[in-house]
């Protein structure tokens, strides 16, 4: 058994949408860049949502607003890994290993604001990834290009099949996965037919922005083939 579980701590709310997606690639590729655990993600609210992709708008309930209102969401957000697998010895004793880890995305957020006369003199902000993602993200990193990330932000769907692939692709192994199976891992809550439909959409976005991008779908499994990564190997 392999099972990850996404949960809201105390009466938060569980980030949805690309925003959330888009975010976790931005800090995940900037600490992989840097190689330290705290993340500048900017001056201003109008440097980070514009450097995720986003058009900067201040008016109440624009992308200013839900950018950061993610970002609250993300915060208050904890993953739950459980591994677990079970053996047979020759003289019939079972062994069981289990394997659980509880984790933040980041434990730390700081902002800081100088204001004089109404105006705002300075500000910064940053977040600091908790230890257990940031040493997966430096052990286990996926070659994402943030500027595919940002053209496919209107489909969340198409973010999370471009990730996906770029991951399982990483293998240098064919990988077949069932549709079935496929939903289980995205948020999806509709039926397997319509799932397949939005499928298909999604990855012709996908290898728009990624022609090399070698997966396909064929009755009710996604194919994968050894792909050439989307970023060029350093």
């Amino acid at each position: 058994n392999n099972t990850m579980t996404i949960s809201a701590i105390g009466d938060a709310q569980l980030p949805h949408g690309s925003i959330p997606r888009i975010i976790v690639c931005f800090l995940s590729t900037e600490s992989k860049i840097t190689g330290e655990r705290t993340v500048s993600i900017g001056r201003t609210i109008y440097d980070f949502v514009k450097n995720i992709g986003y058009l900067p708008s201040y008016i109440k309930n624009g992308t200013n607003e839900q950018v950061m209102e993610q970002l609250e969401k993300l915060y208050r957000t904890e993953f739950s890994h459980d591994y677990s697998e079970s053996r047979y010895l020759d003289d019939g004793t079972k062994e069981t290993y289990r394997h659980q880890k509880s984790f933040k995305i980041f434990d730390e957020k700081l902002s800081f604001e100088s204001v004089k006369n109404n105006l705002v003199q300075q500000q910064k902000a940053s977040v600091t990834l908790s230890e257990t993602f940031f040493n997966e993200i430096q052990e286990h990193s996926v070659p994402l290009r943030l500027d595919i990330l940002k053209s496919l932000k209107r489909s969340p769907l198409a973010l999370d099949l471009y990730v996906f692939i770029s991951y399982r692709s990483n293998t240098g192994r064919v990988i077949g996965i069932k549709l079935g199976e496929l939903m289980n891992q995205f948020p999806i809550d509709y039926e397997k037919w319509r799932f397949k439909q939005r499928l298909n959409s999604a990855l012709k976005l996908v290898k728009a922005k990624w022609p090399e991008c070698n997966a396909l779908i064929k009755e009710d499994t996604l194919i994968i083939h050894k792909t050439t990564p989307s970023i060029a190997a350093k």
